[in-house]
Order: structure tokens, then C-alpha cells, then sequence
């Protein structure tokens, strides 16, 4: 389940590294490598740049990290910050 972060301004989603996971995934990512609780993703295709998630146990992403993840998401995808949140709150 998907909730939202406390402030209402950003409308930024609480989710779970398994649920960032996931969404990459299915948008064509793979993994890359792992390093202790930091995991590396890199498109399928070669296209973009690599994003690395630190996720400790299923812990929530933090609200930094969560916003900046969408950041590069977007910028990967071609799509706008708005398009990746709601595809993360679909999920």
C-alpha cells in the first residue's frame, strides 16, 4: 500500500525499496550490481544513466532519496517528475 508523505505540497508517495524495485523492473531496468544495501540499476537498452538505490531491510525510502530518485527517473525516462509519481502510486 501506498501512502503520501506529510507534506502536502509534494504529494511525494511513502514507498518501500521493494516497490522502487518493482517499478524498475518493469520499466526495463536491471540490476547491475549490489554493494552491502546499495543496489545498482541500468536501463536493459544501455540508454541512461545508472541509479543506485540504498535500501536498508524493506525500510520506506526516504523523502531526500525518493525525490531525487524520481528526479533521474525522469530524466532517464524522458517523462515529468508528475508522470513518475504517478506511476509510482499506481504500482
Amino acid at each position: 500500500m501506498i501512502l503520501f508523505s506529510g507534506d502536502t505540497r509534494s504529494k511525494l508517495p511513502v514507498i518501500k525499496g521493494k516497490d522502487i524495485f518493482k517499478y524498475l523492473r518493469k520499466h526495463g531496468y536491471v540490476k547491475r550490481s549490489c554493494k552491502g544495501s546499495h543496489h545498482s540499476y541500468k536501463r536493459a537498452d544501455g540508454k541512461g544513466s545508472i541509479i543506485t538505490v540504498a535500501v536498508h531491510g524493506n525500510d520506506e525510502i526516504r523523502e531526500g532519496t525518493l525525490r531525487n530518485l524520481i528526479k533521474y527517473l525522469a530524466m532517464n525516462e524522458g517523462k515529468s517528475e508528475e508522470e513518475i509519481k504517478k506511476e509510482l502510486m499506481e504500482l
